[in-house]
């Protein structure tokens, strides 16, 4: 336990390959253990990679932070 007790760690992978996408979340039994963590880890050297820790917010709290996006089937080209 060197930053506290983990609950639960998850490693987020592309749903066609399996293969991981370079980031995952873990939950601390605490904020105060997940603060200490971030401190410690953020922009250190892990197996030769930088890595970056930061507080995962909720969606709906990422919400007001975006732009919506639409998105459909792209418009003909031409006459039609």
């Amino acid at each position: 336990m060197r930053y506290g007790q983990v609950l639960e760690a998850t490693i987020v992978t592309d749903k066609m390959t399996s293969r991981s996408k370079g980031f995952g979340f873990v939950k601390f039994a605490s904020e105060e253990e997940a603060s200490k963590a971030r401190e410690e880890m953020n922009g250190k050297v892990l197996n030769g990679r930088v890595i970056y820790v930061d507080i995962a917010k909720a969606k709906q709290d990422r919400a007001a932070d975006v732009v919506p996006i639409a998105r459909g089937p792209p418009k003909p080209v031409g006459n039609t």
